[in-house]
């Protein structure tokens, strides 16, 4: 079911023709790392690649023993940025747009897009520490402003 669902965002996308990529470079690859959210920590598997042309990068997780797609980050022309789409396990898709790139590329932030069906604000960073070390925090709110961690995961490159 998820591979459809990965092939029709891919097909209903378009295909990225600008951006520079250079910020998702160092995250690809497969990382491990441990999750905490307020049901307790489980361990995690991610990897990134890029597909379709080196046009879009997929994220994939294992929790436990099940491999899914979690998201999807491409080129959207009529945004003029990067998207992040995460697949839920219902099979629903939210959009995140990347809105912030630090200096050197150290610090991703993905916000929800308005419009994606929910009434609250959903918030995603990834913030490496070096080459071989990132932190995941998902962040939700009433409002931008009054946002809370729900999950935190600490990521450690595989070698």
């Amino acid at each position: 079911m998820f591979t459809n669902l990965v092939f029709a965002v891919l097909i209903a996308s378009g295909t990225a023709t600008a951006g520079d990529w250079a910020p998702f470079r160092a995250f690809m690859g497969t990382w491990s790392g441990t999750r905490t959210t307020s049901s307790g920590k489980v361990p995690v598997t991610r990897s990134y690649e890029s597909i379709a042309a080196n046009e879009h990068l997929l994220v994939t997780d294992r929790v436990a023993s099940e491999r899914a797609p979690w998201g999807m980050v491409s080129f959207d022309n009529d945004r003029g940025g990067f998207v992040l789409r995460r697949f839920d396990s219902n099979g629903n898709v939210v959009d995140f747009v990347l809105s912030s790139v630090s200096d050197g590329g150290d610090r991703l932030v993905f916000d929800a897009i308005s419009g994606n069906g929910g009434a609250s604000t959903e918030r995603i960073i990834h913030e490496r520490h070096g080459w071989d070390d990132y932190v995941e925090r998902v962040e939700t709110g009433a409002n931008a402003t009054a946002l809370t961690v729900v999950s935190e995961t600490q990521f450690h490159r595989k070698r």
